[in-house]
């Protein structure tokens, strides 16, 4: 059996509605070395296994190359891992990032759309690129896509060569210096609009959920979940108590569904958290499969 048909058995499997325990712990926000993240599939699916886990998602930015091995290996391992993506899009000056889960990622609609993503993310690393050129740095397209390997490129392969080459003494110095907004090597993203984002993950079978939104101004969250998405992640490291209170509000208040997680990336990045500790119950993930089987 080829590995996209096995994954989508799976997948399919996954969508049942079952009933779970209080007891399992879900981590529905996941990055591996697909994108931007340090472990390989396999290895994500060891760590949080470790961590006392029972589901994660794999939730790379703008692919779904990992999401295949990520399943085989969580079959192998007793873990259960729901195909999953982040897609990155903008709305205005906002950077939005939509989470797709169950989705079909043999999809030629979706895989369509990621191909197009990737050749633009080529596009906007070589003008990145080239600011920083402009501003002394000896860097070259080359040494990034080499450094990224078979991951998706972004900022932060960037970041990474910058301080491998000892420009920057931290990662997090290269976007407050030089790669966030309204910095001397910023580069827009691709024209991708929420709207579009929500569609894709539809068109492939999945549920759209507004990630991170902790950051967001209401009126901007309201926006966008009036557009027919399906969920808000409510629990986020970068999300206060009183934050969460705030968003499970609107939440009730549009009658979607919640999720959350770790956002885990590794921790070669200045960041300590670690699979585990941010987390919801599986009842949640109960929620999403009989929420998506009513949907058909």
């Amino acid at each position: 059996m080829k590995v996209r048909d096995f994954v989508s058995l799976i997948t399919r499997n996954l969508r049942k509605p079952i009933t779970s325990s209080h007891s399992l712990k879900a981590d529905l926000h996941m990055h591996s070395s697909f994108s931007d993240g340090v472990h390989t599939p396999s290895e994500l699916v060891n760590i949080a296994k470790n961590a006392g886990l029972n589901i994660i998602s794999i939730t790379d930015h703008d692919t779904v190359g990992g999401v295949g091995r990520g399943i085989k290996a969580g079959q192998e391992n007793g873990l259960e891992v729901i195909p999953g993506i982040e897609i990155s899009s903008v709305l205005g000056t906002f950077e939005i990032h939509i989470l797709g889960y169950f989705i079909d990622i043999s999809s030629p609609e979706l895989l369509k759309f990621l191909e197009h993503l990737r050749k633009e993310r080529i596009i906007r690393a070589k003008k990145i690129i080239s600011r920083l050129n402009a501003h002394g740095f000896d860097i070259s397209f080359e040494e990034v896509k080499n450094h990224a390997g078979d991951e998706t490129i972004g900022r932060p392969h960037i970041a990474d060569l910058l301080l491998a080459k000892g420009y920057i003494k931290y990662f997090h110095e290269a976007f407050d210096k030089y790669l966030a907004r309204n910095k001397p090597a910023f580069v827009e993203k691709a024209e991708v609009k929420p709207d579009d984002a929500v569609k894709i993950i539809h068109t492939a079978g999945g549920l759209a959920v507004l990630a991170h939104p902790g950051s967001l101004p209401d009126n901007i969250i309201n926006r966008i979940v009036r557009k027919k998405i399906d969920g808000i992640e409510t629990i986020h490291p970068s999300h206060s108590p009183a934050r969460i209170k705030q968003l499970k509000q609107i939440r009730d208040k549009f009658s979607l569904l919640d999720t959350g997680g770790s956002d885990y990336h590794g921790n070669n990045r200045g960041m300590v958290l670690l699979p585990g500790d941010y987390y919801v119950s599986g009842l949640k993930v109960d929620k999403l499969k009989n929420y998506l089987s009513e949907k058909g």
